[in-house]
């Protein structure tokens, strides 16, 4: 399994050029890499450093005892996005599952680990995705044959699909959990998918997931259009220290940000379900009041959020890259 992250580094007119990292999440190695790299190869003077040279860091890495650098790899050579100004870096990120960010500027390398947000999924998703379930064993078939012409999925779900309670209450857990988990990975695919198709490439990217023996196949409802996610970042190791404020794993004292990232993607996805026996339960889609409705329920649900994310990292949380904003006013026939 790979720990992905975002390498964002700063530009001399104060926008950053951002890369992609397949492993350099792990362990925040990339921290000391960058660190090792610059302060081996440039003098630390004047404001301006070099441009950033993914090759460069690579062979540098690959002289370090305890790095595994495979075809100078650690960094991709091309930025995914260039000149980005500080306050639009949260939804730049192409990547949903990315799990730090690394800042480079001012000759220091500061490490946030990256929690993604998106306004209620369910949401979302009745806006935006057609979601089939199939549950292998019961229905005697191999995870590879799920998604055959002829094989029916366990559940199909689309539009009010996503608030009928009762499908909920009838799934077995096998895939009921699943489908809570990966909310966040159909958002990230359908977003491929769009962007893929919007590129003209002829090859989309895969839109199944497998876990054990559920298999999730998805695909987006609205042409050409990106569901909208964001991230709020959490400093876990400034540039001027030398060791993170945050470990990289939960060590029974200390609380890591990836740790409750993944916590919060199965917990928050539950919890908006049990929730909307309470406040959805009655809404319908041929109901005037309904958008209005989910309206309330997104304002309600993304200050949940970050009232749980401020109550474990407060001052932590970057007020520089984070913005909780967007997501409020945001009406359903936009999502």
């Amino acid at each position: 399994m790979s720990h992905s992250a975002i390498v964002a580094y700063a530009n001399g007119d104060g926008t950053f050029d951002l890369h992609y990292s397949r492993n350099g999440a792990e362990q925040y190695q990339l921290k000391e890499v960058l660190d090792g790299y610059l302060e081996g190869e440039y003098e630390k003077t004047g404001s301006d450093m070099p441009p950033l040279l993914p090759t460069e860091v690579a062979e540098f890495a690959a002289d370090q005892e305890g790095y595994e650098v495979i075809e100078h790899d650690l960094i991709k050579q091309d930025p995914f996005a260039e000149e980005v100004e500080s306050a639009e870096i949260p939804f730049s990120l192409p990547d949903i599952s990315a799990e730090v960010l690394f800042v480079v500027q001012n000759w220091r390398v500061d490490v946030f680990s990256i929690v993604p947000i998106t306004s209620s999924l369910l949401p979302l998703l009745a806006d935006s995705a057609e979601v089939k379930l199939y549950d292998c064993e019961r229905l005697g078939i191999r995870p590879e044959e799920a998604t055959a012409d002829q094989q029916p999925a366990s559940y199909s779900l689309s539009g009010s699909d996503f608030f009928d309670l009762q499908i909920y209450t009838e799934m077995p857990p096998s895939l009921y959990f699943p489908f809570c988990q990966y909310h966040l990975d159909i958002v990230q695919g359908i977003n491929m998918e769009t962007r893929a198709q919007k590129a003209g490439q002829s090859e989309s990217p895969s839109t199944v997931l497998y876990h054990d023996g559920c298999v999730i196949e998805y695909s987006g409802t609205q042409p050409r259009q990106l569901i909208p996610w964001s991230a709020i970042f959490v400093e876990v190791w400034s540039g001027d220290s030398e060791a993170p404020s945050y470990p990289w794993t939960y060590d029974g004292n200390i609380p890591s940000p990836r740790d409750l990232a993944n916590e919060l993607r199965l917990e928050l996805s539950m919890v908006l379900i049990e929730e909307l026996r309470q406040d959805i339960a009655t809404l319908r889609f041929d109901n005037p009041g309904v958008i209005t409705g989910i309206q309330e329920y997104r304002s309600r649900e993304l200050t949940r959020f970050s009232t749980t994310i401020e109550s474990h990292y407060g001052e932590a949380i970057s007020e520089e890259y984070s913005d909780f904003t967007p997501f409020m006013p945001l009406p359903l026939s936009e999502a």
